[in-house]
């Protein structure tokens, strides 16, 4: 009763949004009271004296900074600073309402461009129900020339004063975390803007790499030089220290790679690995965070890489040094001296068969190696030369037809490939001017439509493949 006389004179806008709220837990009695006492335009039923002497100063809380619409503005009253607050919550609710099936009735109301398409986006609603895979492909990627657009306003504006270190989806939706600097940031991207929804300063701790658990539970980070470790819980939106790994004296902890989503009974958080001292790959449960197997390399390890779909991890030393380890047993199943142009300095495997490795080295290029249930491949079946400067980031697509390549020592060093044929596609990124920073890291989302790539500047850059979307 006491909510419906506070909202009994709220103007008729506004009193619609709170009766779509409300519907879901109110009987439809009392949805209908509060409809007709909105309908009739009354002032509200109490005023605390106290707001009219209230005021709010922008500039001296650095949350409210974002609730300026000049520069100069600063001091706003109680009433101001409500409809502000408003305001934000709207379109930070509308960025991601693509992303959410069953919307909120008020989440389909507001300008004429969204009643316009509503009679479309009905047609729809049953897809939205779902869970299930909603990207189909009506005919075979074009191996020339791919479809891809700007997405999300061009580019994200991060504030970092150092490059992007670190770029990666969410396993289920399109969040995108990013780090570089000491400091790490949430968004959701949109088809026109990216609303940032969490930001987390790690004093002291400048950032190099991080990865989500296999369960989507928590983001990892790690730093430079360090053993150190930081957990970023996102359900709790806390973060938690971790110095080193117990019963472990590394002096670094560098590389941290997921493990594949399927987990067992006996670690249903799944396991995680990074790159130790003196050569070794460390395996960890994500839960416990205790080291399950640690494997020894020659030399010091340069890339890793789950298999999704059996017991098996990847890893590759500075020696060129290919190897295959058993997860089961923790014994080395097939080493491989690779035959590639240069020295290894990343890794990736593909999501969906054949099974390839890519190798990325210090001389430009990204060797391609088979690998099936006999092991590995001794000869890369191609070497991808596009580059002319060392190759540091690799990432596959999901669908397993497009990977990307990168170099963060030139201007525009990006290249996507259709895998299939392993062809460069032409007009990537020759078609947008305006990208012609570093690429310093990449990431494909998990739904396959999206590609956000780091530069060196502090800013990410949001582009959308139109056959995947």
């Amino acid at each position: 009763r006491a909510m419906i006389g506070w909202y009994g004179g709220v103007p008729d806008n506004t009193g619609a949004q709170v009766l779509a709220v409300m519907s879901e837990e109110k009987s439809d009695d009392l949805a209908g009271m509060v409809e007709s006492q909105t309908t009739q335009g009354l002032k509200r039923v109490w005023h605390d004296p106290a707001d009219d002497d209230f005021a709010v100063s922008l500039r001296k809380h650095g949350p409210l900074h974002k609730l300026r619409k000049t520069d100069d503005e600063d001091i706003l009253s109680a009433v101001e600073y409500q409809e502000r607050l408003r305001e934000s919550f709207m379109q930070a609710r509308r960025s991601r309402a693509h992303t959410i099936s069953d919307k909120p009735a008020w989440l389909e109301e507001g300008s004429d461009e969204e009643v316009a398409d509503s009679a479309s986006e009905e047609n729809h609603q049953d897809a939205l129900k779902t869970d299930m895979k909603l990207t189909m492909h009506s005919a075979s990627l074009p191996k020339t020339e791919l479809d891809i657009m700007y997405y999300g306003g061009t580019r994200i504006s991060c504030g970092f004063t150092r490059p992007v270190k670190y770029t990666e989806f969410h396993p289920t939706s399109d969040f995108l975390a990013v780090a570089g600097d000491k400091v790490m940031q949430l968004y959701q991207v949109g088809p026109t803007s990216s609303a940032k929804m969490a930001s987390h300063v790690f004093p002291g701790f400048p950032i190099t790499d991080g990865c989500f658990l296999p369960d989507a539970s928590e983001i990892v980070v790690t730093g430079w030089n360090t053993s150190t470790t930081w957990w970023y819980n996102l359900e709790a939106n806390t973060v938690k220290q971790q110095f080193t790994l117990p019963g472990r004296r590394e002096r670094v902890l560098e590389l941290p790679t997921a493990g594949p989503s399927k987990t067992s009974p006996v670690r249903p958080a799944g396991v995680l690995a990074f790159s130790g001292t003196n050569g070794y790959s460390l395996v960890i449960d994500a839960r416990t965070r205790h080291v399950v197997r640690n494997f020894k390399n020659n030399a010091p390890v340069r890339g890793m890489a789950f298999h999704p779909d059996s017991e098996v991890m990847y890893t590759i030393d500075d020696d060129g040094g290919l190897y295959e380890w058993d997860m089961q047993s923790g014994r080395c199943k097939c080493r491989v001296q690779s035959a590639i142009g240069g020295k290894p300095k990343t890794l990736c495997l593909s999501p969906v068969d054949p099974r390839r490795l890519l190798i990325g080295t210090s001389a430009g290029t990204v060797d391609i190696v088979p690998i099936s249930e006999k092991g590995i491949g001794k000869a890369p079946l191609k070497s991808m030369m596009n580059l002319t400067t060392a190759v540091s980031n690799v990432a596959f697509h999901p669908s397993g037809e497009v990977f990307g390549y990168a170099s963060n020592e030139a201007n525009a060093a990006l290249r996507l490939v259709h895998a299939p044929s392993n062809t460069a596609f032409a007009n990537f990124p020759e078609q947008f001017k305006s990208f012609r920073g570093k690429p310093t890291s990449l990431a494909f989302s998990k739904q396959g439509g999206l590609l956000a790539v780091g530069g060196a500047s502090g800013v990410v850059h949001c582009f959308r493949m139109r056959h995947f979307a």
